[in-house]
């Protein structure tokens, strides 16, 4: 079987190669830790990223779907940056379709009470496309009925998620939804990920 990997940090690239390095990204989700790391000189400017500590509660995250500011001041208003998927059993099967080459690629999920896949009980999971089995179980233990999940990718070797240009578009399935998933610019068909979440039946 295929190894899965556990998140212990998600890390947002505010910051593209060639941006400002004091500047943070228009429409960043959490912006307020932004600052904070900024203030507390936490932030890198090698790498120009930041991790969010792990925090058991959804404190963290948006209270409902996030769309890509970055998107929007081009026209395209169906950018999904961080999905709030509605849990309506507590079991879903994360299946991937297809990936292209190049960078690495995965999804990050993430649920208040933390996510049983493979035997392990994970307070946040990723699942890369090389190496989690797919379709992959994952039993989401949750008081609010939300299982929070973004696209996320490998560059030279770090995890990588939530860049300016970065997003999924959404399609309704039967039994869930699809994403296609964008990591870097915007010359992108969205075919760098495909994947499906779905209710197990």
């Amino acid at each position: 079987m295929r190894a899965l990997s556990r998140r212990r940090n998600s890390s947002c690239a505010c910051l593209e190669s060639g941006d400002r390095e004091t500047e943070f990204q228009a429409g960043c989700p959490f912006p307020k830790r932004c600052a904070t790391l900024a203030t507390r000189g936490e932030i890198s400017k090698l790498d120009k990223t930041h991790a969010l500590p792990h925090n058991k509660s959804n404190s963290m995250m948006p209270l409902g779907r996030t769309l890509s500011a970055a998107f929007k001041t081009r026209g395209i208003n169906n950018v999904v940056k961080i999905e709030v998927y509605p849990l309506k059993t507590d079991e879903v099967v994360v299946t991937f379709e297809s990936v292209q080459p190049g960078r690495r690629q995965g999804i990050w999920l993430k649920t208040d009470g933390g996510i049983w896949v493979n035997g392990q009980m994970c307070p946040s999971v990723e699942l890369w496309y090389d190496t989690a089995p797919s379709p992959v179980v994952c039993r989401c233990i949750s008081s609010d009925g939300k299982l929070f999940l973004y696209n996320i990718w490998e560059r030279q070797g770090v995890s990588s998620s939530l860049s300016y240009s970065s997003g999924m578009l959404v399609e309704e399935v039967p039994a869930g939804r699809r994403y296609r998933c964008n990591d870097i610019g915007f010359d992108t068909q969205f075919g760098k990920l495909v994947f499906r979440v779905e209710r197990r039946e």
